[in-house]
């Protein structure tokens, strides 16, 4: 299962135009940053039976708040069928990660979650965090129905 999240938040410090301008050309570089590689929205991830073996940001590190829908965009019109074809799901962390994919629901293959961020107030809502507990288990179900019905796996 890999992981998809926005950027990773340097705060205010700049990021080097070279991360910009090479971000596009390696899928393996995003997995060099990772996303949720600590703090709260980690922990509720985790909480809701998210385990993942590895992920990755459509965005390259950038400042609080700073998102590039075009560049998003291209990332995942990139990088999303390769993950599809990697891992046995893809989870999307946030409206802006869907948006960006093109995707307004899930899929067999692609796990839509709300981003665990403090300024989303659903994960303060234990409602909240049975139902994505359960979507995270319902996909985790199928991709190990799917995986035995493939010969040799």
């Amino acid at each position: 299962m890999i992981l998809v999240g926005e950027a990773i938040n340097v705060g205010h410090r700049r990021v080097p135009q070279v991360v910009h301008d090479h971000w596009l050309r390696s899928d393996d570089l995003t997995r060099r940053f990772g996303a949720f590689r600590l703090g709260t929205g980690r922990a509720r991830l985790i909480r809701c039976g998210v385990r993942w073996s590895d992920s990755a940001d459509l965005l390259p590190p950038g400042p609080c708040g700073w998102w590039d829908a075009e560049l998003a965009r291209r990332a995942a019109a990139l990088w999303l069928p390769l993950w599809v074809d990697r891992f046995d799901l893809v989870v999307l962390v946030g409206k802006r990660v869907a948006a960006a994919a093109k995707l307004s629901a899930s899929t067999d293959r692609v796990l839509l979650v709300g981003h665990p961020s403090g300024r989303n107030r659903k994960w303060n809502d234990p409602d909240h965090l049975a139902r994505v507990r359960e979507e995270v288990r319902a996909a985790a179900s199928h991709v190990q129905l799917r995986l035995r019905a493939v010969p040799g796996v």
